[in-house]
């Protein structure tokens, strides 16, 4: 008989179908491998960001950005929401609901980039040049308090308390002085005394309007020639003389350090700056005239089925679609912003939880639980023959029902879908699939998280079990540990029911010198039994054709992070000793070390047939009675 040849991995998890009728190349169950170009790879690990947070969980993480581009990366734990400020997290909210949900929002505009956090305690405005600081722009008094988006310059809210089944959508934020925001000029704030060279104060703004912050900061000495300090909207004031300063444009706290020292005259140094309060006119005003006005906020009712809108999310074609548990809207307004359409786009489909969707370049991948018997992988696209919206399931060999999905979180990695949920019986989410949407394939890790959020190559998660950020996917091992891991073949019969037997296994792939691999075999159910073992030090290792691998699974390193990891090309053989006559087998790879290890290649080599016959195992129970009750007869 031919040898049993698989040349590439493609196909990752089939575990709906019996495990003999998947592809040849097909897992029937793994943990923490990951199918991509081509081959099979142990999954990357874990590292804590920071130190390990007390007992708990993290329900929300975001990434904020400077003008910059520098990142700040922000979460809500307990009753606080902190900012990292690269060594420690610092509180900057206090005082919430523990068990409150909050979303985050970014957004940039003339005046500088900014974060939202919104919740049922209140809308939150931070500064990304200031993160110590907020403003509150509504509290859980108000109606505006809920989840935002903010696309186009205009924020979008859902999940109000008040109204759970409408979405708020806000002025649009214009950007003009004298309409969202203030112009002020030669405001007064000091006096040089002839010796003095550093000043401080606060902006008069934050005096008669709290809910405003302030931007385009100018301090100037106004003598002859004085030094003029201009705003790099990063918080920092550089004087045109070589002086330094700082702006806080939440407080409106500044100070300046002159080069040359003021004359002593009497007011002296003053400002130019503007002010914004996004509450008016500006891009958190949610409020519109009757008749309503382009450009004004609105509200969109969205009352199918009565049940709350759970998440919120741009599709593709950059309309807006609303995801319920048990409908999904679609939302577009004409380009003059005069008229909309609101409709009903799919029923019997939806979501349980406010971060089940993600937007991919084919559409509005969620995990639909619309069916809570059969959750299945879907897509919201447009159907290539007309107009309407299509429900398509996705990659109907996985069996998605082997998971809970009550705290389902969702974010798109590089190519892939990451969908972290719980396994059956658990009480938080421990499992990660990793999902292609384009090569249908799924992979599962044990790194459920209870929130994600990316930037530059690195995914970052929430614990579900403490207050905690991890960098995952990240690195070769576990916060230290071995990565807990299998890969399972299907069962293999190569296609025929004779008994058989091979004469050698032999595998190809690249791996780190300190890793080594345990190969089991499982022959006609009998359990698995260690056979070989691929080590990354052997000699059958070609150690004078390195390859780079990359700390994270996307890329060859995290950007800041530890640099590409050498790994080393190999083939092997394994002799096949005291194996039985089987009718099928699988193989299993478990990563015994900390390190990089693939498998690109696997032949079972030699093989041999035998006669038709059940395996020796089962043949004691050949020749049942009629009754069933008796064997041997």
């Amino acid at each position: 008989m031919a040898d049993h040849e698989i040349s590439q991995f493609i196909s990752g998890v089939h575990n709906r179908n019996d495990a003999e009728d998947t592809p040849k190349d097909s897992s029937k169950d793994s943990l923490n491998w990951v199918t991509i170009d081509g081959h099979v790879e142990l999954a990357r690990g874990k590292v804590t960001v920071g130190v390990e947070g007390a007992a708990g969980s993290c329900p929300a993480i975001h990434i904020g950005y400077k003008v910059s581009g520098i990142a700040i990366l922000w979460r809500k734990i307990s009753t606080k929401i902190q900012y990292y400020n690269g060594s420690t997290w610092v509180d900057v909210v206090t005082g919430l609901n523990a068990s409150d949900i909050y979303v985050f929002a970014n957004y940039s505009s003339l005046t500088g980039a900014y974060t939202f956090a919104g919740g049922p305690s209140g809308l939150f405005k931070f500064a990304n040049a200031n993160p110590g600081n907020y403003i509150q722009l509504y509290t859980s008094t108000d109606f505006y308090t809920g989840y935002p988006l903010v696309d186009k310059a205009r924020m979008y809210m859902w999940g109000i308390q008040k109204d759970p089944t409408s979405l708020y959508r806000s002025r649009i934020d214009v950007q003009r002085a004298a309409v969202s925001f203030t112009q002020i000029s030669n405001e007064i704030l000091s006096s040089g005394n002839g010796s003095q060279v550093i000043f401080s104060g606060v902006l008069s703004f934050k005096v008669t309007y709290p809910k405003a912050d302030c931007a385009l900061v100018t301090i100037k000495c106004t003598d002859g020639g004085g030094e003029i300090f201009s705003d790099d909207k990063n918080g920092n004031l550089k004087g045109s003389a070589g002086g330094i300063g700082t702006i806080n444009y939440i407080t409106g706290a500044w100070t300046v350090t002159f080069t040359t020292i003021p004359s002593n005259l009497s007011s002296n140094i003053k400002a130019d700056y503007v002010w914004q309060d996004s509450t008016s006119k500006g891009v958190a005003d949610f409020t519109y005239s009757s008749p309503r006005v382009a450009g004004e906020g609105d509200v969109i009712r969205q009352d199918e089925g009565g049940d709350a809108i759970q998440q919120l999310v741009i599709g593709i074609d950059g309309n807006y679609y609303s995801l319920k548990k048990q409908s999904a809207y679609q939302h577009k307004y004409s380009d003059d912003d005069t008229t909309f359409n609101n409709q009903v786009v799919r029923r019997n489909i939806g979501v349980f939880t406010r971060k089940s969707a993600v937007t991919t370049g084919r559409g509005v991948v969620f995990i639909n639980t619309a069916n809570p018997d059969r959750p299945q992988l879907t897509v919201l696209e447009k159907n290539p023959l007309g107009d309407d919206i299509l429900a398509t399931e996705l990659i109907s060999h996985f069996a998605w029902e082997k998971f809970d999905y009550s705290d389902t979180v969702m974010e798109t990695y590089g190519q892939f879908v990451v969908l972290s949920c719980r396994s059956v019986g658990s009480l938080v989410n421990d499992r990660m699939l990793i999902i292609d949407i384009v090569k249908d394939t799924v992979d599962i890790t044990n790194f459920g998280m209870k929130s994600l959020a990316k930037d530059s190559g690195v995914l970052y998660g929430g614990s579900p079990y403490t207050e905690t950020i991890y960098k995952i996917l990240n690195g070769f091992d576990d916060d230290g540990y071995v990565l807990q891991n299998n890969w399972d073949s299907k069962d293999e019969s190569y296609g025929v029911n004779r008994l058989k037997k091979y004469r050698r296994l032999r595998y190809r792939g690249q791996i780190d010198s300190a890793q080594y691999v345990e190969v089991y075999a499982n022959f006609d159910g009998t359990g698995y039994a260690l056979v070989g073992t691929i080590r990354g030090d052997a000699t059958y290792v070609n150690r004078t054709s390195p390859s780079s691998v990359g700390t994270t699974m996307i890329g060859e390193a995290a950007v800041g992070g530890d640099g590409p990891a050498l790994v080393y090309p190999f083939e092997m053989q394994i002799k096949a000793i005291k194996i039985p006559k089987f009718r099928r087998r699988s193989m299993r790879f478990i990563a015994k070390g900390i390190g990089y290890v693939s498998i690109m290649e696997s032949i079972d080599w030699d093989i041999l047939t035998y006669e038709d016959k059940l395996p020796k195992v089962y043949r004691q129970k050949e020749h049942i009675s009629i009754d069933g009750k008796k064997v041997d007869q």
